[in-house]
């Protein structure tokens, strides 16, 4: 156990916890009084006071964060120029303490708070050594392990209060206030304490920075406990209270280690979530550094973009990329046609092919598995395998549960391992820790199960470097950070459709066939018809030994009503030169093969049928026989297109100006057409008017006979 962890004990042992057999010398049960009554004490606070040990003639700064609703409490000092703070979580049962012996801005960037941070069990500190208190002895239930605030206030609740009388002086600072006292004896340390509140009267007119009315302004506690060689057993200390908080909102981040900071860890490990065997996933990248205040220099130094399929059950990957500055001298994106734009890889670990598309011209290269990529084994040797997940996300087994965080308003629990063991501190320059932060299973972490899923929101990896110069007395601290943040995760199987390169079809030969299945599974393969074509895909694959499930392209299922089957369409691609095989399989040798499967009745596809309730079916259809023909193409390869082409060039100089001037002069009426045809509707127009003027005109006479006509004069 670390040295600070004895001496924050000790201090929390002196200033926040009394043991002792009851002690009738210090306080007897006070009786009921008349006058104002003692304040309602909330669930949860927070309370910042200068705390005064009159018995050893010492002070200290203290803060309490006290959050009963979610059992955690936190508390951090300053007492004889030590900094400590410690972290008390009861759904773990943890206790973590940090500290220094030196006053600093923030303790993230304190290489000694760094070194002196661990996470050790509840249950192998002494009762007394915890302020919040530790009921695991009696064997009580999660809930009441921790105390409540009458416990740990010893005022208010089973603790009988009297009023004692109104004061204002010096010891409360001018502010008028109530005086109220409470004998406080606890069975479970065995300890008799005096307690002496001080609280605001409600005509007082100080307003505190916090807000709050009733303030405790003054805490004096006066008591006795268990005495041992080199203690006498008694405590008279008080508080004077700067800031009292009730039933703050409190965020997760009060009461964990700060980011990027690595403890060690002596306590119950916290599993991670099994790590999928397929799942896809958008990730942003930016690497950038930071100053020993926390800013960073100049800005990132990178930026890049991926979005990843991973099928480790068919050996499959792909990555999508915008390719950053550093990125651009990886394998396959140096082979790239063009890098500057949306790069897609596939990786074929089974057929040992990458298959690099650029996405805004369709140009495809065929390259050998390069064991350098990323999503390569580095270790592996002939053939390169596929990067295992942990790998891929930099979970190792050293990795240790922190605690729960939030990320971009997530809550997120994460898990930390350090790369540089922590010994060798003394003489360390670097200094690298990786986290992990995945979203939070609130039921998990009550209960101290393992989480259902893995779900990645965040990964960093911090690098602590450490510079001394020889004219320099303190060290230069700068933190380096890479930091990738994960969008869209998915542990669903990617379709096979997703690996497909349709970009390589128009640079290598292809022949179409058709093979047709019974109709009367019309049904159950249109209702499953994605899970059918990745079967096939499969089956053609196997059965006509392709060796890679890419070179099977553009699969159409259809029924066709004229003869009552279903019909399948697919392409084969010709062998790729590019990948120099011992062994190459033409399109001739495929087709001979699953001619020769489809007519002994040995060509199957079979998939597994996911019904409404959720049980798994498998379903197998045989081929029909003598139904492989291959498909006849009536459109030569240059007229076939995948992607976007250059257009033709007739087509491009019939868009020039001069053509399409000629073009539109053969359209819409010539301008004296047009004059004419406005002049004959305005003619008409007017004689329609003067034909309706007349017939109103008539219309009115016959209606009014004896209405004198308008005269005109």
């Amino acid at each position: 156990m670390d040295i600070w962890h004895y001496v924050a004990a000790g201090i929390l042992c002196i200033v926040l916890q009394s043991s002792a057999s009851r002690d009738f010398s210090i306080c007897k049960d006070v009786p009921y009084s008349c006058g104002p009554l003692p304040p309602v004490l909330p669930k949860s606070y927070i309370l910042k006071y200068e705390w005064v040990d009159l018995m050893r003639n010492q002070t200290g700064w203290m803060e309490e964060y006290f959050d009963r609703k979610n059992l955690r409490a936190k508390l951090t000092g300053l007492l004889q120029g030590i900094t400590f703070t410690s972290i008390y979580d009861y759904h773990r049962e943890t206790v973590t303490t940090f500290g220094s012996d030196s006053p600093i801005a923030s303790v993230r960037w304190d290489p000694a708070s760094e070194d002196s941070c661990e996470t050790i069990e509840m249950s192998l500190y002494d009762p007394r050594q915890l302020p919040f208190g530790y009921k695991y002895a009696k064997e009580r239930p999660l809930g009441s392990r921790m105390d409540d605030i009458y416990e740990e206030f010893k005022f208010g609740g089973p603790y009988r209060s009297k009023f004692v009388k109104s004061y204002t002086g010096e010891e409360t600072r001018g502010i008028s206030t109530n005086v109220f006292q409470s004998c406080a004896y606890n069975e479970e340390d065995d300890s008799t304490n005096r307690m002496k509140y001080y609280w605001t009267t409600e005509n007082n007119s100080f307003t505190f920075p916090c807000g709050e009315k009733e303030v405790p302004v003054r805490i004096e506690q006066f008591g006795t406990y268990p005495a041992s060689e080199d203690d006498d057993g008694r405590i008279h200390w008080l508080k004077n209270v700067a800031w009292y908080e009730t039933d703050p909102t409190f965020t997760d981040d009060i009461f964990q280690t700060p980011r990027s900071m690595y403890c060690k860890h002596s306590a119950k490990k916290r599993d991670m979530p099994d790590l999928p065997l397929w799942f896809s996933f958008r990730v942003e990248q930016a690497s950038f550094t930071l100053d020993d205040a926390g800013s960073m220099v100049g800005g990132p130094t990178s930026v890049s973009f991926k979005e990843i399929w991973y099928d480790n059950a068919k050996n499959l990957a792909r990555v999508d990329m915008l390719p950053s500055k550093e990125e651009k001298d990886w394998p396959y994106v140096r082979d790239a046609p063009d890098t500057t734009g949306l790069l897609s890889i596939v990786l074929d670990f089974n057929y040992g092919a990458a298959f690099v598309t650029h996405a805004s011209n369709g140009e495809c290269v065929v390259k050998k598995l390069d064991r350098d990529f990323f999503l390569c084994n580095s270790s592996s040797s002939s053939p390169v395998k596929m990067v295992d997940p942990s790998v891929l996300f930099g979970v190792t087994k050293e990795h240790q549960y922190k605690g729960k965080y939030s990320v971009r308003d997530i809550a997120v629990d994460t898990w930390a391992a350090m790369k540089e063991s922590p010994e060798t501190a003394e003489t360390r320059n670097e200094m690298t820790t990786h986290e992990i932060s995945c979203l939070s299973n609130e039921r998990a972490l009550r209960y101290g199960e393992p989480a259902n899923a893995f779900i990645p929101i965040q990964e960093s990896l911090y690098t602590d470097i450490y510079d001394t110069k020889p004219d320099e007395v303190q060290a230069k601290f700068r933190q380096k950070v890479l930091m990738k943040n994960y969008f869209k995760y998915s542990d669903s199987q990617p379709r096979l459709s997703v690996f497909d390169a349709p970009g390589c079809i128009q640079h290598h030969g292809s022949r179409t066939f058709i093979l047709n299945f019974p109709g009367a599974a019309k049904d159950l393969i249109t209702e499953n018809r994605y899970a059918f074509v990745d079967a096939l895909r499969s089956s053609v694959r196997d059965y006509g030994d392709v060796g890679t499930v890419l070179r099977v392209q553009q699969v159409h299922v259809g029924y066709d009503r004229r003869i009552g089957v279903i019909r399948s369409f697919f392409t084969i691609l010709a062998p790729l030169p590019e990948l120099e095989q011992k062994v190459i399989r033409s399109i001739d040798d495929i087709k001979t093969s699953i001619q020769e499967k489809v007519k002994n009745g040995t060509f199957f596809v079979a998939f597994v049928v996911v019904k409404p309730d959720g049980t798994k079916q498998p379903q197998s259809f045989k081929a029909l026989d003598n139904s492989f023909i291959e498909y006849p193409s009536h459109t030569s390869k240059k007229r076939r297109y995948y992607q976007p082409r250059r257009l033709p060039k007739g087509i491009a100089e019939g868009r020039t100006l001069p053509v399409r001037q000629k073009y539109e002069e053969t359209l819409g009426y010539s301008p004296g057409i047009f004059a004419a045809i406005v002049i004959a509707f305005l003619a008409g127009g007017t004689v329609f008017g003067i034909f309706a003027m007349k017939y109103y005109l008539m219309k009115r006479q016959a209606m009014h006979p004896d209405e004198n006509r308008m005269e005109l004069s």
